[in-house]
């Protein structure tokens, strides 16, 4: 691997700030898929993202598949970006979208085509040595060949699905994103290695991949039940470690001068969706779950967060 020395910019100015007025602002909506009414939808709707900001996942190239990276990185295939679409379009094929299905497969080949069922991050971010495995690339990569798999009945999806499991089991000091939390029970990590540790969402995302391909594949999946059940276990022992009262923290670490990296409303609206779904597997995610999005509606707890967040980008400088 060559070392990715140079950081790569995560957000422009202009999305920096947009995030802060998000606390002000609130949201019109959460982003949790209605699963009682279509059990095969994504839990997180990324459908809604989308059409708020069709320009979300752009561009796409010649086979439908999107290139946009962070910035100062343009034309990169970002697994976490591929997905989000993907899902995006599975969400509206779902709802009845003629073309969408169309739309969503190419970025299901991206996967499908990937050596080894290693969806890495060619991107000098964070510091991370390139190429770089993410537990949120896995468990999105396996949810979108599942529903490549009910889609089309090929079981090719469905062997990469599978095939993308070892690199979760595998230790991060052995080049995959497996660990372990403070008390010692399973984790993985979003950027193993990274600045970042313990992420949250990124662990969320692998926990729904991992029941989405036991649910969803209608056959036994011993080694993802296993996974799965570890991590809810884990998640579910240990929650209050990214919690500050009704708000979210990214990760785990605490920065210069004790602050917390307090979740910006987005990620409080993806934790609260995608544990949500998890939580009527693990009802122990369930208290914080509704703490957290009752939170995300009270623009005094937005104003809290807010503090929080500012703390920490002048404490650590950026």
């Amino acid at each position: 691997m060559a070392e990715g020395r140079r950081l790569t910019p995560r957000k422009t100015l202009a999305g920096v700030v947009a995030d802060m007025g998000s606390f002000l602002k609130g949201a019109r909506q959460d982003y949790a898929a209605d699963l009682a009414a279509d059990p095969l939808a994504y839990p997180l709707a990324f459908d809604r993202l989308l059409e708020a900001d069709p320009a979300l996942f752009s561009p796409l190239d010649e086979d439908g598949v999107p290139v946009k990276g962070p910035p100062g990185a343009p034309g990169r295939y970002m697994p976490s970006r591929i997905a989000g679409y993907a899902l995006a379009q599975w969400n509206l094929h779902r709802r009845g979208d003629g073309e969408a299905a169309a739309r969503f497969l190419p970025a299901a080949e991206w996967f499908a085509g990937q050596a080894g069922g290693d969806f890495m991050h060619d991107l000098p971010i964070e510091g991370m040595a390139v190429p770089w495995p993410s537990c949120l690339a896995q468990g999105e990569g396996v949810s979108v060949l599942v529903r490549a798999w009910r889609l089309t009945g090929e079981a090719r999806f469905l062997d990469q699905a599978r095939a993308a499991l070892p690199m979760l089991q595998r230790p991060v000091a052995c080049g995959g994103v497996a660990s372990t939390l403070p008390d010692g029970s399973f984790f993985v990590e979003e950027y193993p290695g990274g600045r970042h540790r313990h992420v949250l969402n990124g662990a969320l995302f692998a926990a729904v991949g991992l029941d989405d391909l036991v649910r969803l594949s209608d056959s036994a999946e011993p080694v993802a039940e296993s996974l799965r059940d570890r991590l809810l276990a884990a998640l579910a022992d240990n929650l209050g470690l990214w919690s500050s009262g009704d708000w979210s923290v990214y990760s785990v670490e605490r920065a210069a001068l004790g602050a917390r990296n307090a979740c910006t409303l987005h990620y409080q609206l993806v934790h609260v969706a995608l544990l949500q779904h998890l939580a009527t597997l693990s009802p122990g995610l369930a208290p914080l779950t509704a703490r957290w999005s009752r939170g995300a509606r009270r623009p005094a707890t937005r104003l809290r967060a807010l503090g929080m967040k500012v703390f920490y980008r002048a404490a650590n400088g950026w």
